[in-house]
């Protein structure tokens, strides 16, 4: 696999990242909360990256995800929603059919202590109010 591909986590919507308010997603499921999260590559090589597998913890439905590089996904963006961190196994397979095997520790919670970030509840609204904390 070319080197400089890392895989990185966010809980920040990447949509809205670009404006002056970080929002993060959670619902509740089973009475805790679940928060979206991002992953994705980083680096000067992903162009040459082909698709990454990424294994996620195995109380998943599907822990096993596999995501093309494609021009609507140039980082192999794998969005889940999650209530606590672990350790992803990351495979990601080169345009030369070059393989790369790494672990990555999610860090999402790390955005949650930024002054700039606002809670977005995604719940259905049962009055047509999105409730916000922070």
């Amino acid at each position: 696999m070319p080197p400089n591909v890392q895989v990185q986590d966010s809980a920040i919507d990447l949509v809205s990242a670009s404006s002056s308010e970080k929002l993060v997603h959670y619902k509740m499921v089973d009475g805790r909360e679940h928060y979206k999260v991002w992953l994705f590559l980083t680096g000067p090589r992903v162009p040459f990256v082909d698709q990454v597998t990424y294994t996620l913890h195995p109380s998943f439905d599907q822990p096993v995800r596999e995501v093309a590089r494609t021009a609507a996904n140039p980082n192999c963006t794998l969005i889940l929603w999650t209530w606590g961190t672990f350790e992803v196994k990351v495979q990601v397979r080169g345009k030369q059919g070059e393989l790369a095997e790494f672990m990555h520790t999610m860090r999402y919670d790390a955005d949650f202590e930024r002054p700039d970030v606002k809670f977005i509840d995604d719940e259905p609204p049962k009055d047509k109010m999105r409730v916000m904390r922070k």
